[in-house]
């Protein structure tokens, strides 16, 4: 009776093993699909192209690194002290700080200032 009690204790704890183990795996791979919060991304440097047709514009910072940025043509502001800027004014060449919103890879911006 005793080796009956066993193996049948064995094979509940392995059951309910399994069971642990598929949620666990279930329960990850939907945690994987959730969106990811924007993150707030700021680059400096030298405005190396601007594509209004295609609402994109690239940033050259001091590394080298260029920024390809997206801009929202009803959303993203342009600033020269404080003299609001249309988008058709920056000028490649000018030294900008854009603030951008980062999510699943992709900066948006939200702001750019102009250097005087």
């Amino acid at each position: 009776m005793k080796r009956y009690l066993t193996a049948l204790t064995v094979i509940v704890l392995v059951l309910c093993g399994m069971v642990s183990v598929a949620a666990a795996a279930d329960y990850a791979g939907s945690t994987t699909t959730t969106t990811s919060t924007p993150q707030i991304v700021t680059a400096e440097g030298l405005l190396s192209g601007v594509d209004l047709p295609n609402n994109s514009l690239k940033v050259t910072d001091s590394t080298g690194k260029i920024w390809n940025l997206a801009i929202d043509p009803k959303a993203t502001t342009a600033w020269k002290g404080n003299q609001p800027l249309t988008l058709s004014q920056l000028k490649i060449g000018e030294r900008v700080k854009v603030r951008c919103t980062s999510k699943e890879g992709k900066q948006i911006c939200k702001s750019i200032e102009v250097s005087q």
